[in-house]
């Protein structure tokens, strides 16, 4: 019942298609809906490494600057 219920998700997200053969079910992935996952997360993870990069450098200069 959870993978049913992962898929459901998927499938309502776009990121699945759902074919029926007899009384199963099969998935499979849509490249363009994962297309726009990739994106999304490029830009979602893209900022906040970023965002730790800087915080990073400034806290190692910090440190440098306490050593000297």
């Amino acid at each position: 019942p959870a993978i049913s219920q992962h898929l459901t998700v998927l499938k309502e997200a776009g990121l699945v298609n759902e074919r029926r053969n007899g009384t199963r079910r099969l998935y499979h992935a849509r490249p363009e809906g994962l297309a726009e996952l990739k994106t999304f997360l490029d830009g979602f993870w893209g900022q906040r490494l970023d965002a730790l990069r800087r915080e990073a450098e400034r806290k190692e200069r910090g440190r440098r600057g306490r050593n000297n």
